[in-house]
């Protein structure tokens, strides 16, 4: 039983993280995509904050290697898109 709860545990923590990196890649094109600036900017920290919260469960999180693969191909692909944005920024 105590195995079975941990396994639910760790699920919904997976599920977690898929939507926060998901929700992340959503607001860098919407940040991307933005006609003005403060739509820009409120979108990209929308992005970071998202990031940052996947980071966090990820961090004690006991993923299979299956996860941990979902997980990594989704940060390969997030990970430009938020340094296109830093980049912007520092431009501005």
């Amino acid at each position: 039983m105590q195995h079975r709860m941990q396994q639910i545990h760790e699920n919904a923590k997976f599920q977690l993280i898929l939507t926060e990196l998901g929700l992340a890649t959503t607001y860098c094109q919407m940040a991307a995509s933005a006609n003005e600036q403060p739509k820009a900017e409120r979108n990209a920290d929308n992005a970071r904050r998202a990031y940052v919260a996947a980071m966090h469960f990820l961090e004690s999180a006991a993923l299979t290697i299956e996860m941990r693969s979902r997980v990594h191909k989704k940060l390969r692909e997030l990970k430009p898109m938020l340094l296109k944005l830093e980049q912007a920024r520092s431009i501005l």
